[in-house]
């Protein structure tokens, strides 16, 4: 479980299954971690060899504070496939993970071989995000804690799964809000939408029909619109997939990355 160290931040980044078998990067959400693909786990790594790396700022990852944007946090992912010896991989990032993704694929095509784009956008309502930063410099991450949940998780899984719900509402108020704030400037400042016909590889677009941040309409709709080589799936969970339907989710990402279409 290497920790790199790198300017302004250290990385963590940990890895599962067959180092000969084909190389799966998995990107987190704000506001979680590596862990938010545990459930998924069991099911890639018998096809991948499986890549875990936590967002700067989140986990086991430190940020200085500085602001970032979605071209450093992606930086900070090319820098752990360097240090992994991962030419190029298979991607599939979860919201500000999407994004990070979708920026490697248009600045380095040669290092995402496919792309799962879930339940995430190429551009954000600035003011919102500026909103909720404000809440956490005045309150720390406790100010937006319930909040968030109603965000990441189906008003239906929460009722099924609360002690899921509040293990998660528990990891967000201790992430460092120092490192939520450097996260959230960069999808504040966003603006991936002219990059888009930049990314060539096989993209899968997954939306949450019961999400209620990245909604199909409009930020799946517009993905699915400008990318060039782009499908769609529809899942029927909320914010987080890899927490609401692993095996759905799973079974999905084996089938596209392993496709020769």
């Amino acid at each position: 479980m290497p920790i790199i160290k790198r300017r302004r931040a250290e990385l963590f980044w940990t890895s599962d299954g067959d180092r000969g078998a084909p190389p799966l990067l998995l990107l987190n959400s704000i506001g979680t971690d590596h862990s938010l693909w545990q459930s998924c786990l069991p099911h890639l790594v018998e096809n991948f060899f499986v890549i875990r790396t936590d967002v700067r700022g989140h986990g086991r990852s430190s940020a200085d504070g500085t602001d970032s944007s979605i071209a450093d946090l992606a930086a900070d992912v090319l820098t752990v496939l360097d240090d992994a010896e991962t030419p190029n991989a298979f991607m599939a990032g979860v919201s500000l993970g999407g994004m990070i993704a979708l920026q490697i694929a248009a600045d380095q095509p040669q290092r995402v071989s496919r792309l799962a784009a879930i339940c995430t956008s190429a551009t954000m309502d600035a003011r919102m995000w500026s909103e909720r930063i404000d809440l956490v410099i005045e309150g720390g991450m406790a100010a937006i804690a319930d909040g968030a949940i109603e965000r990441f998780l189906s008003e239906r899984f929460r009722a099924e799964n609360p002690s899921v719900a509040k293990a998660l509402r528990e990891d967000l108020k201790a992430i460092d809000p120092v490192g939520y704030i450097a996260a959230a400037r960069a999808i504040e400042r966003m603006c991936l939408s002219e990059r888009l016909r930049d990314v060539r590889c096989p993209t899968l677009v997954v939306d949450g029909s019961l999400d209620v941040s990245t909604p199909f309409e409009p930020h799946a709709r517009n993905l699915l619109a400008s990318l060039p080589n782009a499908s769609g799936l529809t899942l029927a969970c909320g914010h987080l997939p890899p927490l609401e339907c692993p095996e759905d989710l799973s079974a999905a990402l084996v089938s596209f990355f392993e496709s020769t279409s």
